[in-house]
Parts: C-alpha cells; sequence; structure tokens
C-alpha cells in the first residue's frame, strides 16, 4: 500500500480507517454504515482529520483518499510510483 501522508501519521487508528475507507469515494453516511458508527461519530472523524491534515473540508478530505487508494493499487499492480 502507498506510504501516509505526513500529516495522516498524526490521525488516530479509527481516523486512519474513516480516512481509508473515504478512499472508496464514499460518502460519510455510507463510511458510517460501512464503519458501524453512527452518522455524527463518522462526522467528526471527518472533521478531526481534516483538522489534523490541515485539509479546507470534507470533499479536498474524500479526493485526498481517492487519490491514495488510486495510488495503492497501481503500485500494487506495479511497484511504487514516484508522482514527483
Amino acid at each position: 500500500a502507498a506510504a501516509l501522508p505526513a500529516a495522516a501519521r498524526k490521525l488516530s487508528p479509527r481516523e486512519r480507517q474513516v480516512f481509508e475507507v473515504s478512499g472508496q469515494g464514499l460518502a460519510v453516511k455510507e463510511v458510517a454504515t460501512r464503519l458501524h458508527l453512527a452518522y455524527p461519530t463518522a462526522m467528526t472523524h471527518c472533521r478531526r482529520i481534516c483538522k489534523k491534515m490541515e485539509l479546507a473540508d470534507l470533499q479536498t478530505l474524500q479526493t485526498l483518499a481517492v487519490r491514495r487508494a488510486g495510488r495503492a493499487v497501481i503500485e500494487t499492480v506495479t511497484g511504487p510510483v514516484s508522482y514527483s
């Protein structure tokens, strides 16, 4: 799997889990269902992730998570990828 961005290393294990599931392109309500969380709890995790990673909003969080998930899939098939 692709390495987490440096800011993501500040996340709690549950926040990392929410971040990873967000990478599947799911809405917060779907993330909550998938992880057996109440919707307000999932929203709290997402807000904390945004704050810790200094992201502007939930859309930015989801975009970053989806890009990371896509990169992980590519690396599984091709090996490490550099985006520099």
